[in-house]
């Protein structure tokens, strides 16, 4: 059934044309768990779905460094603090089963919330909500992740909700296959895409 309703909004979304607008995507370096199965099933499936909705996907780290598995590899297409938040509809900040509170000493966290000031839907999955909580924008807001590890917001479970702006997923590519949950990816990207359609 969810395969059914995911192919009729594709076809429903491929309609409308996007080709002006571009997504941010935020990829953060650091020490990952399971990289190729999140680099596949979370960055690309995502990046996939914006594109087929006719969106353009910025890829932005720090470092400029490849993202490297054995089988797939991530080639950051600009570098962070070379862009202008404006110019995007959105962000989405996948999780990479890396430990999102080592993100909190980098201007990462102010660009967000400016975003966020500026009226720019923002997604976030799991690890990556943290980069959210850091900037001050789940305060009285509902908020999905794996397990209730902050100390703000309104926990609304592990799957993907959005509230506002904000849409979040507390079940990455790693803690589906953990957990035997849904993998949020493809919900995020679409729930996403209906935010910048719609805010």
């Amino acid at each position: 059934m969810k395969k059914i309703v995911l192919t009729v909004l594709f076809s429903i979304l491929s309609f409308v044309s996007f080709s002006q607008q571009k997504v941010l995507m935020i990829l953060r370096d650091g020490r990952f768990n399971g990289i190729d199965d999140n680099l596949q099933f979370e960055v690309v499936a995502i990046k996939e779905v914006l594109q087929k909705t006719g969106y353009q996907v910025v890829m932005a780290s720090e470092s400029g460094n490849n993202l490297v598995g054995e089988k797939v590899v991530i080639k950051p297409d600009v570098l962070f603090n070379a862009i202008t938040i404006n110019d995007y509809s959105g962000i989405v900040i996948p999780c990479l089963s890396l430990e999102g509170r080592a993100v909190l000493g980098t201007n990462i966290v102010g660009v967000v919330k400016i975003a966020y000031d500026n009226g720019i839907p923002i997604a976030a999955q799991h690890n990556g909500v943290y980069i959210l909580y850091a900037a001050g924008l789940l305060s009285g807001k509902k908020f999905a992740m794996h397990a209730n590890r902050l100390t703000d917001g309104i926990y609304s479970g592990t799957g993907v909700v959005r509230d506002g702006l904000l849409i979040t997923s507390g079940t990455c590519t790693y803690i589906a296959s953990e957990t035997k949950r849904p993998d949020g990816s493809i919900e995020l990207a679409i729930k996403l895409i209906e935010a910048m359609q719609y805010k």
